[in-house]
């Protein structure tokens, strides 16, 4: 009687604690970027950069910030493949940034790599964004990140989410 009750207790508490959605770090040419949360009022991620340097005389003759622009939108339209190759209109553009990194010698996995082959980069933080509009944002709409602005030279975003139903102050 008690162990069927304890079974219980824990099949109900797993139906009560959903876990979050956790993305692992991707790169994206010397950028690496972990999206830990696409939630309807906001993102939470962390971003590394700057390829790892050979010396330590070169990592001390790095600058202590380094410049990361960004840009986030909602829903951009498609090409007539389905990709999000073109610029989005202004009205979807939900974050528009240049994230200032800190000089730091930070170690990460590529997702779906093996734990034991850790990249590094040079410099890296941590940032919570909440998105620029009124209104939250739907659960399933698209938000895709692009760390050259949607540059005519290179039209391809380079990360895409789905919104979860979540919220940052959560």
């Amino acid at each position: 009687m008690r162990r069927s009750f304890f079974v219980a207790a824990l099949a109900a508490l797993a139906v009560l604690v959903q876990p979050a959605i956790t993305y692992a770090w991707k790169t994206i040419s010397d950028t690496a970027v972990d999206v830990q949360a696409v939630c309807r009022d906001g993102t939470r991620f962390e971003v590394a950069d700057h390829a790892e340097v050979a010396t330590q005389q070169e990592r001390d003759a790095l600058p202590r910030f380094f410049k990361e622009p960004l840009v986030i939108a909602l829903n951009p339209p498609t090409d007539e493949f389905g990709a999000y190759t073109i610029f989005p209109p202004k009205s979807s553009i939900l974050a528009d940034k240049t994230l200032r990194l800190k000089k730091e010698h930070f170690g990460f996995v590529i997702e779906g790599d093996d734990p034991a082959n850790v990249q590094y980069r040079e410099y890296h933080r941590s940032f919570t964004l909440t998105w620029r509009t009124s209104r939250l944002l739907q659960v399933g709409d698209v938000v895709v990140f692009s760390f050259d602005r949607f540059s005519p030279d290179d039209p391809e975003v380079d990360l895409v989410y789905t919104v979860s139903n979540c919220f940052l102050a959560s």
